[in-house]
């Protein structure tokens, strides 16, 4: 009977003890969390997830959502999830698009920060160790960095202005909220998610979504986090690998009339927002010199016509906020 006892007891603190080190490690809440989604990306996925899972730094979890590719791309997530607990994958049923991809994967989100990637691009391997420092060191909300470029269509680097370097400098910009950029906050970056490592509240507090605008779909996310963001800084260190001109992308299918709808819907959306938050009449101004730079000649004439009509309605609407402002 003692020794039945003394068996049972044993098993009971060997239970207790399983029990205990599951919970604390499912509990755990990692630094960062990487979210990626994936859409027949097989030729460049070992790269890009071999990228983040070996960063020197560690604490973060990797969320990959599978917006239901056809190709490769769920057996090669599968071997690098079986290999490695911190990734956790997700996939559609049926094929989503890219905005609502991401937007499933920031339903899992749970670390301290979160960074959106691209599956046919790669990080640094420091991106996350510098962002994750800079972010605690200064208390950001958002972090920016520089990217590399590489064409894959000539397979060879160019530089790509990611960032607006030089009008950071001009305005001694290092610390900085969205009232000191909001004259330019659709030009001081490109408008991917990619080179913003944002604190995780903020993606939840305000309920940042990536909206489904096309070519346009990480513009709404990016500029709202800067409009939400009180602590913004950058670097102007490398740290992504931003490919373009890749054959078979998503964004190479588009029509220049859904390129130019997708930005004009986008600008619609925002200036809605600005109203709602009542931002500072700035941005109404950097919205109108966005919109006024159009690279799609072959949109219908109709659709211009939209753009042209869209603008001179918010030009007015920025005049008379202008005039306001000075009485």
């Amino acid at each position: 009977m003692k020794i039945f006892l003394r068996v049972l007891c044993s098993f009971l603190v060997l239970l207790l003890l399983g029990w205990g080190i599951f919970a604390i490690s499912t509990s755990h809440r990692p630094a960062v969390s990487v979210v990626m989604a994936v859409y027949n990306c097989e030729k460049y996925l070992d790269q890009n997830i071999t990228s983040v899972l070996t960063q020197n730094f560690s604490d973060f979890e990797f969320i990959i959502v599978n917006d239901a590719s056809t190709d490769r791309s769920q057996e090669i997530i599968d071997k690098y999830a079986k290999q490695d607990k911190r990734i956790r994958a997700y996939k559609n049923k049926n094929n989503s698009g890219a905005a609502a991809t991401r937007n499933e994967g920031l339903k899992h989100i749970r670390g301290k920060y979160t960074l959106v990637i691209d599956s046919d691009d790669a990080l640094e391997p420091r991106a996350l160790e510098i962002s994750y420092k800079r972010a605690e060191r200064d208390n950001l909300d958002v972090f920016m960095f520089q990217a590399k470029g590489f064409n894959d269509k000539i397979q060879q680097f160019e530089y790509v202005a990611v960032l607006k370097r030089l009008y950071f400098k001009n305005h001694n910009l290092k610390i900085f909220s969205s009232r000191h950029i909001i004259d330019n906050i659709f030009q001081i970056t490109l408008l991917f998610a990619w080179n913003k490592f944002i604190r995780t509240d903020l993606i939840k507090k305000n309920n940042l979504h990536f909206a489904a605008h096309t070519y346009y779909d990480d513009s709404y996310f990016t500029v709202m986090a800067l409009l939400k963001a009180e602590r913004i800084s950058y670097t102007e260190e490398e740290l992504y690998l931003y490919r373009f001109n890749r054959a078979g992308s998503q964004t190479s299918k588009y029509s220049d009339n859904e390129k130019l709808s997708g930005k004009l819907e986008l600008a619609k959306a925002l200036r809605s927002e600005f109203k709602k938050m009542n931002v500072p009449v700035g941005a109404y101004g950097s919205l109108i010199k966005w919109m006024s730079i159009s690279n799609y000649p072959y949109a219908n004439s109709k659709l211009k016509k939209d753009v042209r009509d869209f603008l001179d309605d918010t030009a007015k609407n920025y005049i008379s906020l202008r005039a306001d402002n000075a009485n």
